[in-house]
């Protein structure tokens, strides 16, 4: 569907922003979906993922493209789905730097010229695509501790160091990340949490009728819920060893599965009478799934060195939201919140603090997770990031 023209906007209150993520819009909501769809109401945004590579090709998503470049609005924001002839090239230096700088005139070309434009790269392979877009402002917002990652380089690594000195706004989302970045700019890094749509869970609670998803309504109580894709960090181990010693106990498990480590081990583990995979479902169905559990965990691996240490999970403000009790691992980003959720350890301590959640003697009430979970909503995170945005113009 074609995306008219934005609206134009008070050049000095309203920003054009074209925004680069790896995500794409209609996949799994992240930070990016829920902090641009609510920023879009103050700034006009565009979002892209870039051209498609020469190595993309066969992909599924490059299978799905557009032959021809297309423009679609959805949740207030321009999305840009880029032809998937039009390819980079990046050891192709000269054909590589022709088709980046022919997408920024195309993302250019969509804003309003007569506001100031922002970049705002979620990823440092995006930079690329600073030099030909000549915004006003760079945003860099890494929703990653991405040097952790298993495909990090030192090229990454050269062109993170870059954009954090070159931009006027740098964001974390965990204080991990923000504590890294910091190494690299004189300047502050702000930390910006991630957060939930917290209405959505209030609504299942005002329902008249609460009736359950059909696939889970016959899973017996209690159950154990996992609202997440599984992939290489959760901890299979952990959770195969507490399902295999409480078969009284049901393990829920709703999302899909990615590049897992051990396939064997998986299939293993979801023959066990107790394990329930329902599959990955619509974002507005979570809320549904995360509230009909009767505890919520995160049990994300914690070994030295892995991404996910350094994160703030998206599981833990949903399952406040969902009021359930929730257990997690040891992570730094969730040590603040002991006062609602139980963190454990172990095999053994797992299992205990999952029987003190079953039984109502976990910390917190339902309430205390409810008003955590509104202190945390998307809304005032989004409120947040457009103050920060609104101080990087006022200090020029």
């Amino acid at each position: 569907m074609f995306c008219p023209t934005l609206r134009q906007g008070n050049a000095l209150t309203r920003l054009s922003v074209v925004a680069l993520a790896p995500d794409r819009w209609h996949g799994p909501w992240f930070n990016r979906q829920h902090l641009l769809s609510r920023l879009s109401a103050h700034h006009d945004i565009l979002y892209s993922n870039g051209l498609w590579t020469i190595w993309d090709r066969y992909s599924k998503g490059w299978r799905e493209a557009p032959w021809l470049s297309s423009w679609e609005t959805a949740d207030g924001v321009c999305l840009d789905f880029p032809s998937r002839w039009r390819l980079r090239w990046p050891t192709v230096p000269v054909w590589d730097q022709l088709m980046v700088r022919a997408q920024a005139r195309r993302l250019r070309a969509k804003l309003p010229s007569s506001q100031p434009l922002v970049a705002h790269i979620y990823h440092p392979e995006f930079a690329v695509y600073l030099e030909p877009l000549a915004p006003d402002y760079v945003i860099y917002h890494a929703f990653d501790r991405y040097s952790l990652f298993p495909d990090w380089t030192p090229e990454n690594d050269a062109l993170q160091r870059h954009l954090v000195a070159r931009a006027d706004l740098v964001i974390g989302t965990s204080q991990n990340t923000v504590d890294e970045l910091s190494r690299y700019r004189d300047g502050v890094v702000h930390q910006l949490p991630n957060g939930v749509t917290v209405d959505a869970f209030d609504q299942v609670f005002a329902a008249t009728s609460r009736a359950e998803p059909s696939d889970i309504a016959n899973i017996p109580h209690p159950r154990i819920g996992y609202v997440g894709t599984l992939n290489p960090k959760v901890d299979l181990a952990l959770l195969r060893a507490l399902a295999e010693s409480h078969a009284e106990w049901n393990f829920v498990f709703v999302g899909g599965q990615k590049q897992l480590d051990d396939d064997a081990d998986m299939a293993h583990f979801a023959r066990l009478k107790n394990v329930h995979l329902l599959g990955p479902k619509p974002r507005q169905m979570v809320p549904h799934y995360a509230t009909a559990m009767d505890v919520n965990i995160i049990p994300y691996r914690v070994d030295e060195g892995l991404w996910s240490i350094a994160g703030d999970p998206l599981k833990l403000y949903e399952s406040l939201a969902a009021r359930t009790p929730v257990v997690a691992c040891e992570l730094a980003s969730l040590r603040g919140f002991s006062d609602v959720i139980e963190i454990a350890q172990g095999v053994q301590g797992w299992a205990q603090a999952l029987q003190r959640a079953i039984s109502g003697q976990g910390p917190g009430s339902a309430e205390d997770r409810r008003r955590v979970a509104h202190e945390n909503s998307w809304d005032r995170r989004a409120d947040q990031l457009r103050n920060l945005i609104d101080e990087m113009v006022a200090s020029r």
